[in-house]
Parts: structure tokens; sequence; C-alpha cells
């Protein structure tokens, strides 16, 4: 049934009046944007044969309309769509140590040797939210591009809204930063990409600002030593400052003592929601553990 309406989708933008113009019409977006929507339901079912074939077709079907601009659109629009999804199912998954590179494997035993320094005292179950497992290989193609630990912005997404694929309203996106404003409502994976590097982007303003300000003691009370994480490399010094950055800075904030950064890592500091850091080395143990 579900490809029966998408195919539906396909004729009646082909159905539509033609028209040469650059910039399709309003049908023409409409029956795009149900089509798109029907690639997403459909990625969750069909293999990453059955989108291949899918672009063959439409490589085939674009051949005999070269001259057509209305129709060029509508086909590069939906085979961008299906290339997206093969990509996304190509990715590697963190259930696959088999097929991860050497190097890979090493950043796999640094992380478990990191877990295994830090997470031994965490005092609620290592489980992860089904919902911040679903998108990883995603966002870890993301985090590697941007050379940012992926677990990192799991860990954040989960904090702030639970891993959910929707702006909530009051307009602070799903990382809930309150000097961006994102339309409220559902996100698709293109909208998770563009959310997530100004997740990162954000986090760097902050660390920069840590890093080089002169007018404020946070060095000083911070081990004086400068920010920086990159995708394999951080210190538990590192993750709880940038927690603490993120969320905010009181007098009396300390690195070990601060709740957003640590609740339930140790028995010293326990809340109803696990912190920051305590969710990003329980991202590391699922991950190890597969």
């Amino acid at each position: 049934m579900i490809q029966k309406i998408f195919l539906f989708f396909i004729v009646l933008s082909l159905w539509i009046n033609q028209s040469f113009a650059y910039e399709l019409s309003e049908k023409d977006t409409n029956a795009l944007d149900e089509a798109k929507k029907m690639i997403i339901v459909l990625s969750q079912k069909k293999e990453v044969e059955w989108f291949e074939k899918r672009v063959e077709k439409i490589n085939i079907l674009a051949s005999k309309y070269k001259t057509d601009t209305r129709y060029w659109i509508i086909f590069n629009e939906l085979k961008k769509e299906f290339e997206m999804v093969i990509s996304e199912k190509k990715l590697i998954s963190w259930d696959n140590w088999e097929n991860i590179s050497e190097n890979s494997q090493t950043d796999v035993m640094w992380e478990w040797d990191f877990f295994e320094k830090y997470g031994a005292d965490i005092t609620t179950k290592l489980e992860v939210p089904e919902k911040c497992k679903t998108n990883y290989d995603f966002v870890d193609e993301i985090a590697k591009r941007n050379d940012f630990p992926t677990a990192l912005i799991i860990a954040t997404w989960g904090k702030e809204t639970n891993c959910n694929m929707y702006n909530p309203a009051n307009g602070w996106w799903i990382f809930q930063i309150t000097s961006q404003y994102y339309e409220p409502g559902n996100i698709w994976l293109i909208e998770l990409e563009s959310s997530i590097e100004a997740f990162i982007q954000f986090s760097r303003n902050k660390w920069n600002y840590f890093n080089t300000n002169k007018y404020h003691n946070y060095k000083q009370r911070f081990w004086e030593e400068d920010l920086h994480l990159t995708y394999s490399s951080y210190t538990l010094r590192d993750l709880r400052l940038h927690s603490i950055l993120y969320n905010g800075v009181s007098a009396n904030t300390t690195l070990e003592g601060n709740t957003f950064a640590n609740n339930n890592l140790n028995p010293n500091v326990t809340g109803p929601s696990d912190g920051i850091v305590t969710r990003f080395l329980k991202i590391l143990h699922r991950k190890n553990t597969k």
C-alpha cells in the first residue's frame, strides 16, 4: 500500500500542467514534499538495494527529459532523497565490529578504557533510550566530518529533548539553545543535520570564549588549561567544563559538583535526570558492548 501511494505522488507530479519555469509550482512542491515523506517511511522498511534500483529508474526517466527544466528538477529532487537514504543505510553500524577499520577499532578500545576509568560509579542503569540509538550512525557521520565527539551530541540531545525528532513549542529547537529560534514541529534528517552542525558551532564558540576571554576568571577556577575536544580525544575535565559552559556558570559552580554535568555519575551527585557526562559514558558503554 505504501509503495502504491508513493508511486501515486510521482505520477501526480508528472501529470500536473507542464511548466518550463525554473521554480516549481505549489502543486509540484506539495507533491514532492509528500513523496519525500513516503521515502522516509519506506527507509524504515526497505533494504538499500531497493533504493539503488529506484535511482537507476530515475536516471533512465531523467534522460528522456533533459530539456525540460520542470521534470529535471522533480527527478533530481527525488534522486537526492533516495541517495540520502542509500548513504545512511551504508553507514557503519555500531553493532558491526568486524567491519570497522583498524583505526576505528583503536578508537573503540580507547573509548572502552575511558568508560572503565570513569563509568564504574554510575548510580543508574546503563541503558540508552531507544530514540537516542535510532539515528546513531547518521549522527556519527556528521560528528566525524566535524571532528566532534558523537556521544556528546547524542548526550546533549537526549538531555534536552529526549532525542525527539521534532522542535519543541518554545522555539529553542532540539538542543534548547535560547539564542536561536527554530520553527516548532517535526524535523527530518536534513533538519537534524543542520541542527547538529549549529550545535557544534555553538559549542566551539563557548570553548573559544573560555580559551581567549580575559575579562572573567573561568580559567583560574577551572584548572587554567584550554578547553578542546575532538572526535576521539577528550578528558573528563573537558566534558564537565563543556557541560558547565553550555548550561551556564554561577558563582558556586564546580567541575565535580555541577548537576547538569554530573548527575548520577557517582553517589555524591544524584538527581532524577542523568547529567551530560553520565549520558556520554552510557553511550560509550552501549556502543562498545554490542
